[in-house]
């Protein structure tokens, strides 16, 4: 009897976890790359975001003390640091993962980084001028390292003789690596450091847009031999996690002392022959954990959140003010001002989601927030474009002009416009569509199908 409840102990946290040795409970998220919110016009893709993630960690957290939270880097936006990457820093400092790795948009965007943030870099001799940054970290259970490759920087037996020694030091803590970098890398990682468990940042390059691609696909997220390498979502879309049933591997032999818990893990109820311990549980993998629009948020997290929108607010007006300038020269009139010559066309217009497109954005309180503003108005990247809704109401909605351009002139002297500027016209508004109908905003977005529900003017 003793040898088949042995037996079944490795079995489960051999077998069943997919790694030599059992980490813990854990959530590992990254690779947000300034995706602080969904923007909520796809169902599809509304998906993630800071506040979700953090408000998951914070309710994880009071339902399992010995919680780890890894965060895999690259949280930043990769081409400018900006009011929501500063949001997404706050929220990282609240949430305090056990580690966090110094990832790629943290290296582009590392003068900015406040000096609150302390990273994760086991590799930090190829980066020069990284402060507060560890090359280990030792927990109770867990003997972490964190890998970074970028720009030639690849790693080094000198980086793997490190490791090995800090494993020798720490005998019977589990080593967990997390990884931003290249598929070379990660498999030198995986043949020198076999039994390791390893979390990888995500491969996408760094200008991917959005999309529900790996929540359709889970399989795009692993790696390595037998899948053991999770990789984090992309924007924050979801997490991985590593949960523990807690349920006395004896009652697998015996007559069963416990009852299985709850989804909490708060409720396990056994006999006073048996308490709950941790080398004694069965580990259960929920790899990933999407974070719908149904997520809760923690108190912290929503006021965190209310805060970001009110400083995206602040940074819009700065922008209002700086658009004024252009407003007495504008070439932009406004669809009205197409309705009295192509009445017919205008109605196609009216009905269509197009001209709510500035209602809907203002529903949702977005509507001066740079990043969905312009494409729920006209030329809002255009000097003369859309400024708000104040300066420039006639520009609100997906207007005649955000795909054919501003019409001044021609609304002056409609005769001035001839063929090849029409067809010229149809051109534009063909490309000007995959501008917004892209991820994350329009994951399914196919022209053939959706021009018939607007198809107007030359084309027909």
């Amino acid at each position: 009897m003793v040898w088949l409840t042995k037996t079944l102990s490795i079995y489960y946290l051999f077998v069943l976890s997919g790694n030599f040795a059992f980490a813990g409970p854990y959530i590992a998220f990254g690779d947000l790359r300034g995706h602080i919110e969904p923007c909520g016009c796809n169902p599809a893709t509304d998906l993630g975001g800071i506040a979700r993630i953090g408000g998951y960690v914070d309710l994880e957290r009071s339902r399992y003390p010995e919680l780890e939270v890894y965060s895999l880097g690259s949280n930043f936006h990769f081409d400018k640091f900006n009011v929501a990457d500063e949001f997404i820093e706050l929220s990282l400092i609240h949430m305090k993962p056990t580690a966090m790795l110094f990832g790629k948009t943290e290296w582009i965007n590392r003068q900015q980084i406040k000096k609150k943030s302390e990273y994760l870099l086991t590799n930090n001799d190829q980066y020069r001028g990284l402060k507060q940054v560890k090359r280990f970290i030792v927990t109770k259970s867990n003997l972490i390292f964190g890998f970074l490759e970028i720009d030639g920087k690849t790693l080094k037996k000198t980086h793997l003789d490190f490791l090995k020694k800090k494993k020798s030091l720490n005998p019977g803590k589990n080593v967990i690596i997390l990884y931003a970098g290249t598929d070379s890398g990660l498999g030198l990682l995986e043949h020198s450091l076999s039994g390791s468990v390893i979390l990888a940042s995500n491969f996408r390059p760094l200008a991917t847009e959005v999309d529900d691609a790996e929540k359709r696909n889970e399989s795009l997220l692993y790696k390595g031999q037998n899948n053991k390498i999770k990789i984090v979502p992309l924007g924050g879309q979801g997490v991985v996690v590593s949960k523990i049933s807690r349920v006395d591997l004896n009652s697998l032999v015996n007559t069963a002392p416990c009852s299985r818990n709850d989804s909490a893990g708060l409720s396990s109820r056994c006999d006073k022959t048996n308490t709950f311990d941790l080398t004694k549980t069965m580990p259960v993998y929920d790899d990933f954990h999407w974070l719908s629009r149904d997520s809760i948020y923690s108190n912290y997290m929503d006021k965190l959140l209310v805060s970001y929108r009110l400083a995206a607010k602040d940074s819009y007006g700065r922008i209002v003010k700086s658009k004024l300038k252009y407003k007495k020269h504008s070439n932009y009139v406004g669809s009205l001002a197409c309705k009295k010559c192509h009445p017919s066309i205008y109605k196609i217009y009216e009905r269509s989601a197009h001209a709510k497109a500035f209602k809907t954005l203002k529903l949702l309180d977005q509507h001066e927030n740079e990043s969905c503003v312009g494409c729920h108005v006209v030329g809002f990247s255009e000097k003369g474009g859309f400024i708000s809704e104040k300066e420039s109401p006639d520009l609100r909605g997906v207007g005649c002009e955000h795909c054919h351009g501003p019409r001044k002139m021609h609304a002056q002297n409609p005769a001035g416009s001839g063929l090849e500027q029409k067809k010229k016209s149809l051109n534009t508004a063909r490309n000007v569509c995959i501008d917004c109908h892209k991820p994350p905003h329009s994951s399914n977005f196919d022209y053939s199908n959706y021009w018939p529900k607007i198809a107007h003017g030359f084309s027909n």
